[in-house]
């Protein structure tokens, strides 16, 4: 339904990705944005040494939005994606002073700018997605064993709880689990909703499709994309879904970084 690009760099610290990242798509990151959504999957090494120096580079708004998590076990994950979110954006959005940011119950925005994006982290390895003028939602998960079932049924459909039960192997049916659960909550994340709400009210696949088919799907005019990462990861993202516009020209840039904590 939609095409997507994967671009994959491995960088040695924030040098060499800042040199680095303008060159990647030979063009201007803001101007390809207007035509591709930009999903960033950063694959760290779980040293935070890096992300802990340049955390006073940050602006104070930016830091403000940490500091409440201080003294949380959460507080370097908080840090890390911050830093990132934050490096990344500086990219596109040249002015400094629309990058100045606003934090909600349910995600962090930018208070003057036409950029749109969201965030999710799993430990040191973090999924971004930014976009021009259009919500975006993004999850990403690692795949670890867990009662698939047991949260499946107090969560997910009942078409949903169907298809993991007639799963045959239980390494089919985790897979599974975690690509309804990454793209429900990145359709709630895009559409302004939370968990609370309710993951139970949609579905996100279909009984009538094989497994190969539940890469992506539309529900209720959102359009959700699932995408394996490396090493046990799997993420989904949620934008709205526009029929001309996938058919046509907007796709999906699926950036890699891969990077060492070294200054």
């Amino acid at each position: 339904m939609s095409r997507r690009q994967q671009i994959i760099h491995h960088v040695d610290g924030f040098n060499d990705f800042n040199k680095s990242m303008d060159d990647w798509l030979k063009l201007p990151l803001l101007k390809d944005l207007k035509r591709y959504y930009h999903l960033y999957a950063i694959h760290g090494d779980g040293d935070y040494t890096l992300v802990n120096n340049l955390l006073d580079s940050l602006p104070l708004d930016w830091q403000n939005d940490i500091a409440p998590y201080a003294k949380k076990p959460v507080y370097w994950e908080k840090l890390n994606s911050r830093v990132w979110l934050y490096y990344i954006l500086k990219h596109y959005e040249q002015n400094s002073e629309k990058l100045k940011l606003a934090t909600t119950e349910l995600k962090p925005s930018l208070t003057d700018s036409s950029i749109e994006f969201n965030i999710s982290h799993t430990g040191h390895d973090l999924f971004i997605g930014i976009s021009w003028q259009q919500p975006i939602g993004v999850d990403v998960e690692r795949i670890r064993p867990i009662d698939s079932l047991a949260i499946a049924k107090r969560y997910f459909s009942k078409e949903e709880i169907e298809i993991l039960e007639n799963c045959e192997r239980e390494s089919t049916r985790e897979d599974l689990f975690y690509n309804i659960w990454t793209k429900k909550e990145a359709y709630l994340k895009a559409e302004g909703g939370k968990i609370s709400d309710g993951l139970s009210n949609f579905s996100v696949i279909d009984k009538l499709n094989t497994i190969e088919d539940y890469s992506s799907c539309i529900v209720n005019n959102w359009y959700l994309s699932t995408v394996n990462l490396a090493d046990g990861y799997l993420a989904s993202w949620s934008v709205p879904y526009k029929k001309s516009w996938f058919r046509s020209q907007k796709a999906s840039r699926l950036i890699h970084v891969h990077y060492t904590h070294s200054l």
